[in-house]
């Protein structure tokens, strides 16, 4: 906003001259931490923002952020801001792909997010055990990731280290039949005094990051009891008096809450009470069978399914009539077009991995079916009574 409405001065616009105090404040402090990682390679805000970095604190570093596919943090406006400063070739090819692939001549939030995308979907399927053997290799790619640079980032092109999908992959090692405690070391670069961040220089703490990396250190409670009590504290105090989670990534507080109940769940012992995030959880649910801030939504049904699912045990199962309800909500959705999903994710803007929604609505209309019985063991496993584990083979298909 502080850049803008500086250019729109430029132009002529009347505006208020000491008008957004705190916002003007805010930018100067952002402005600071992109000054401090400008000079080494992790410079997360600076890559991601450079549309609206003044050029005092992008000191010719610009060419110096590229990306090899030609993008700047992924993001077209950083891109389009660098290829506006330099005229770079490679810039202009990376925006003229996008322009190409646009239906609408608008351009995406974030290009490309392609480790962020296969991970959240393969996570979300895995939780319902509808995990095909074809996913191996996508598996196997996000693994040989981590083993080469030990950290995993959103996409390939983004040479930043950060803490959400890193830990997210090592979560899903387990599917490899992989042992995740080796890889657990590897979170600690993300350790601050009270929470753990997502990226070096990050001013505000996420929730859900934080609760993925307790669902990671719980692999291991005896060897990371430290990190873990960290994390339940910080979880604990960032819960509202509802017993739902906001997040920084995500509009709605199904998805933050969803998160948190999977990590929470599968703790041993310390976390907070979850009983009043499963009251929550049962009573916002429409009368329709779905859930949502604003109306219902399919993305935050599933992630309300999801959650109830993680909740559940032999003496709390997801009632049948809230979940028979939110499956006659949610089939409808399992052949929904990408603009059937609002867009509910933040950024710059608003957007849907259009992906990751869909496996999470495959998933909870999958555990909300009418013939499965609970869970014996709870904890979002997936598991049905008498089953073979994670639903045996042929469970992909609907």
């Amino acid at each position: 906003m502080p850049e803008l409405t500086r250019q729109l001065r430029a132009h002529g616009v009347q505006l208020p001259s000491h008008a957004w105090p705190d916002i003007h404040a805010l930018r100067q402090d952002k402005l600071a931490g992109m000054a401090a990682f400008a000079t080494g390679p992790a410079s997360p805000s600076l890559r991601y923002c450079m549309e609206v970095a003044p050029d005092a604190v992008l000191a010719g570093a610009e060419t110096t952020m590229q990306s090899p596919g030609g993008s700047v943090g992924c993001s077209p406006a950083a891109t389009a801001a660098l290829w506006q400063k330099t005229g770079s070739p490679g810039a202009l090819a990376y925006l003229d792909a996008l322009s190409c692939r646009s239906a609408d001549g608008g351009a995406p939030e974030v290009h490309p997010m392609e480790a962020f995308e296969i991970s959240w979907s393969l996570y979300h399927l895995g939780r319902a055990g509808l995990l095909p053997s074809c996913t191996v290799i996508h598996l196997r790619a996000l693994a040989g990731e981590l083993d080469r640079r030990g950290w995993v980032g959103f996409s390939r092109e983004f040479p930043v280290p950060e803490a959400d999908t890193t830990a997210m992959t090592i979560n899903l090692l387990p599917h490899l039949g992989r042992d995740v405690v080796p890889a657990l070391g590897l979170l600690l670069r993300y350790e601050a005094d009270d929470h753990f961040f997502h990226y070096p220089g990050e001013r505000g703490a996420s929730v859900s990051v934080n609760a993925r990396l307790l669902e990671a250190f719980n692999h291991s409670p005896g060897g990371y009891a430290a990190q873990r009590r960290k994390l339940i504290g910080f979880l604990r105090d960032t819960r509202t008096a509802d017993g739902y989670w906001l997040d920084k990534w995500h509009v709605s507080p199904y998805y933050a809450t969803a998160h948190v109940s999977f990590a929470l769940s599968g703790s041993v012992s310390g976390g907070p009470g979850l009983d009043a995030t499963r009251r929550w959880l049962i009573e916002t649910q429409h009368a329709d069978g779905s859930w949502g801030i604003d109306g219902g939504q399919p993305e935050e049904t599933a992630y309300a399914i999801l959650a109830l699912d993680a909740l559940a045990g032999p003496r709390s199962p997801i009632p049948s009539r809230t979940a028979a309800a939110a499956h006659r909500y949610l089939v409808p959705f399992l052949d929904a077009a990408p603009h059937d999903f609002a867009e509910l994710w933040l950024g710059k803007s608003l957007f849907t991995p259009t992906a990751v929604v869909q496996s999470a609505v495959i998933a909870a209309t999958h555990l909300s079916r009418p013939c499965r019985t609970p869970a014996s063991g709870g904890q979002g496993s997936g598991r049905e009574s008498g089953g073979a584990g994670r639903y045996g083979t042929g469970a992909g298909r609907q």
